[in-house]
């Protein structure tokens, strides 16, 4: 398979809580798969259409930023889907962009 690597950031193999809702549908729950300073990837159980508008929050722990969990609150939108084969069976991994955030530090 002749593939472009056409991602400008690079990619974190991070595992965080990933809260996820778009128009008409209430937050679930997943986890991150993959972070960078501009998308993050996540395994879902649906497909979604491109361009689809997203909201998601996910929580980055102490000692990876700082002694207290930040909240990063995030818009985007989906960037490209595929069928995933292997760990996650019968979920499609979902490339999302963050183009606004916001940081929350918690108590």
């Amino acid at each position: 398979m002749n593939y472009e690597e056409r991602r400008g950031a690079k990619r974190y193999g991070f595992k965080f809580p990933l809260q996820v809702s778009w128009p008409g549908r209430p937050e679930s729950l997943t986890e991150t798969a993959e972070v960078s300073s501009r998308a993050v990837y996540f395994f879902w159980p649906e497909t979604l259409t491109v361009g689809t508008p997203l909201q998601f929050v996910f929580t980055i722990f102490p000692g990876l930023s700082e002694s207290k969990s930040v909240r990063l609150k995030c818009e985007g939108h989906v960037l490209r889907t595929e069928t995933v084969n292997g760990v996650q069976l019968g979920h499609f991994g979902i490339a999302a962009s963050i183009d606004h955030y916001v940081f929350e530090r918690l108590s």
